[in-house]
């Protein structure tokens, strides 16, 4: 089977993705359980060979072809049922493989991470890397940004100067249940 992907494939615009209208020149072919395979997996999808609308009869949702209900019912003009317009889509042998859609991802150092920053001799060939070191000190200026949004102060450590003052613990009051020694959470 041929796996197109080719420009045409995507949906711009307008246009039905997986729709080919122009000869092509994709060249990659797959076995039919590799193809079988993407399309469960859902990376890849048969090509559509067309289009065509099709009206399709069905019963009113608000009256539900109630005798009663169908009287004053302004959706389906007092007949009981809707008419609307679904395509029909015939798919083709061929596979195109859509586009990969991935889930965001969140800053986070593992094992591994500090493994290859600071020369662990089980990492071999991924000592002192760089690309691991930035990664240390960018989720340290993230983890650092959160708390002073959380309300800590921001202090420079060569210095000790206070570069973002943080808002203070308010003071113990039983009264109020406010303080560090009397606030036990409650509901806002």
């Amino acid at each position: 089977m041929r796996v197109h992907t080719c420009k045409q494939i995507d949906g711009e615009g307008l246009r039905m993705e997986g729709l080919i209208t122009e000869k092509c020149l994709c060249r990659k072919f797959v076995s039919l359980a590799v193809a079988a395979d993407y399309i469960l997996d859902g990376s890849a999808l048969g090509v559509v060979l067309s289009v065509e609308p099709v009206e399709q009869k069905n019963r009113c949702r608000i009256c539900e072809n109630d005798d009663r209900l169908k009287k004053t019912c302004d959706n389906c003009g007092k007949t009981g049922y809707t008419t609307e317009i679904r395509l029909d889509v015939k798919r083709g042998e061929d596979i195109y493989m859509r586009p990969v859609k991935r889930t965001p991802r969140t800053a986070t150092i593992e094992a591994k991470h500090i493994g290859y920053a600071f020369d662990t001799a089980s990492l071999r060939g991924k000592r002192n890397s760089n690309r691991a070191k930035k990664r240390i000190d960018n989720y340290h200026v993230l983890d650092r940004m959160m708390l002073v949004e959380l309300g800590a102060e921001l202090i420079d450590m060569k210095t000790g100067e206070v570069l973002i003052k943080g808002t203070s613990e308010p003071p113990d009051d039983a009264k109020t249940a406010s303080g560090r020694k009397h606030d036990w959470g409650r509901a806002i």
